[in-house]
């Protein structure tokens, strides 16, 4: 029987192996890149990030800087924190594009309850619809930032950089992930705020249902975040 820490340190491998073969405790799960569709959310554009977030701060942050306790001072932070990465943007050199990218097999949603250890001793993952083809460097950075691993240890973490695949041959992933992670971090605040929103506000996209979650939570979880990027930063 395999403790929590084994089974959630076996997830993550698994999952950051998006696009190609990893060997962990006798285990080897291989994906490989078919002429699928994009992944959901993995574009080839780094400014196209940008954009989103600078939507984000237009359509969410005068509700935040007038609702919400301290809700100007955030809202500067994360405006800080959006400027701050659209300049790296602009400085990088790296290009994402499909004719600079190794495409993978990406996982996208990057969500522990989305994992299964088997009795045959095999992991398998449910909920494709966001899976396709994508940058496997940003596939690997989601899987750092995205919330729902946000409990995983700064060790477990490093140890799943260590010991990613690279596809051979590409020598810029390394450069594509520092700005895949500047990018990520940068947007997760965000992601965070517009669920605030809609929290006070209804669903802000057609949804099958709408969680139930702690509203302090949230906006709890909305400071640690503008935190995690500033530190990054």
């Amino acid at each position: 029987m395999k403790s929590n820490r084994d089974w959630r340190d076996t997830v993550a491998a698994a999952h950051a192996a998006g696009a190609s073969e990893l060997i962990e405790e006798g285990i080897i799960v291989h994906f490989t890149h078919r002429n699928l569709l994009d992944a959901r959310f993995h574009w080839f554009d780094f400014q196209l990030y940008i954009d989103e977030q600078r939507s984000f701060l237009a359509e969410y942050g005068p509700w935040l800087a007038a609702h919400e306790p301290g809700g100007t001072a955030l809202l500067d932070r994360m405006r800080r924190l959006v400027d701050a990465c659209a300049e790296v943007v602009a400085r990088s050199d790296v290009t994402p594009d499909r004719e600079h990218v190794p495409l993978r097999l990406c996982r996208v949603d990057s969500n522990l309850a989305n994992a299964i250890w088997c009795d045959d001793g095999r992991l398998r993952w449910v909920d494709w619809e966001y899976s396709g083809s994508g940058d496997p460097a940003l596939d690997l950075s989601d899987f750092r930032w995205h919330a729902a691993l946000d409990g995983l240890s700064d060790e477990q973490h490093a140890w799943l950089r260590e010991n990613y695949r690279r596809p051979e041959g590409d020598e810029t992933f390394d450069e594509r992930l520092k700005m895949w992670d500047r990018i990520l971090v940068t947007r997760w605040p965000l992601l965070i705020l517009r669920s605030l929103w809609s929290q006070h506000n209804g669903p802000d996209r057609v949804r099958l249902t709408q969680a139930v979650v702690d509203v302090a939570e949230v906006r709890a979880r909305l400071v640690r975040f503008i935190e995690r990027a500033e530190w990054l930063v």
